[in-house]
């Protein structure tokens, strides 16, 4: 298992999927996100433990996507904590994709990397509007944002000018922003409220620990981005040319074409709707 130490955080990345954080406020561990496979929660909750000497308290989620909650029913005997509106998501998740995949369905989440083998879809338990504050020796808000999903969540602890981020940021890698409900405008607008806080330690929720510089360069693409799609869908240009301008704003998508075009596509209908 790949973990690393930002600051007195411990970090777990793996490529290709979100990564999972665990924050010691002092008299109280929190892990953040919990990851996409159960049975390497299990793992990553054993270490946590194993490092900071104490307890888990709680699990915080920081979207509904799956690579950041399929781990949830390792911290079922923990308060889950969300938005609300992450919760209803995982529900109608729940009920209207997950009761409904075939085994066929299940066994390409399986080769993929997910732990569905013996899945229990397991859902936030202490959910929040808004805000919700939690306290150890040091305070932790978290803050429903929505952006890059309706409900999309960040954690600051402003004792230590610490950011976590989910997938609010994806550092150094192309941005999904293709689920249903990613609101663009609305992210580019949380990444600018990011940048004003001013935080000395932002940790992604893909790619590696970033800087208020990386924030910048994000913010620089997502508002030449939309900029873009308005322009070209108020000349009529369809999305397949789009999709394939080589003048779309340059965020380290070479190696994410599959992700941009899907990204490419929400923002489209996004906007024409």
């Amino acid at each position: 298992m790949d973990f690393k130490m930002v600051a007195e955080h411990l970090i777990w990345t793996d490529e290709g999927y979100g990564n999972s954080a665990a924050i010691d406020l002092g008299e109280k561990v929190f892990v953040i996100d919990s990851m996409f496979n159960w049975e390497l929660a299990k793992e990553w909750r054993s270490n946590i433990v194993q490092h900071f000497g104490k307890p888990v308290s709680g699990l915080i989620l920081t979207h509904h996507h799956a690579d950041h909650t399929f781990g949830n029913q390792v911290f079922s005997d923990l308060p889950i904590i969300s938005s609300l509106e992450i919760r209803k998501i995982t529900e109608e998740f729940e009920k209207e994709v997950w009761e409904n995949e075939t085994q066929e369905d299940r066994d390409e989440w399986e080769a993929g990397g997910y732990g569905v083998k013996n899945l229990q879809l397991t859902h936030s338990s202490l959910c929040f509007e808004k805000k919700l504050l939690l306290f150890g020796e040091r305070k932790l808000e978290l803050i429903q944002a929505d952006g890059h999903t309706s409900g999309s969540t960040y954690l600051w602890e402003p004792e230590t000018r610490t950011l976590i981020v989910g997938d609010l940021v994806f550092n150094k890698e192309f941005p999904y922003g293709g689920d249903a409900t990613c609101n663009v405008v609305k992210w580019q607008e949380v990444i600018e409220d990011l940048i004003a806080l001013e935080p000395e330690i932002i940790i992604s929720g893909h790619g590696p620990a970033a800087t208020v510089k990386d924030l910048e360069e994000i913010n620089d693409f997502l508002s030449k981005s939309i900029d873009f799609v308005r322009e070209k869908i108020v000349e009529g240009v369809t999305l397949k040319e789009i999709e394939a301008d080589p003048h779309f704003p340059e965020y380290y998508s070479q190696d994410r074409t599959e992700r941009k075009k899907i990204t490419i596509e929400r923002w489209v209908r996004f906007f024409k709707e």
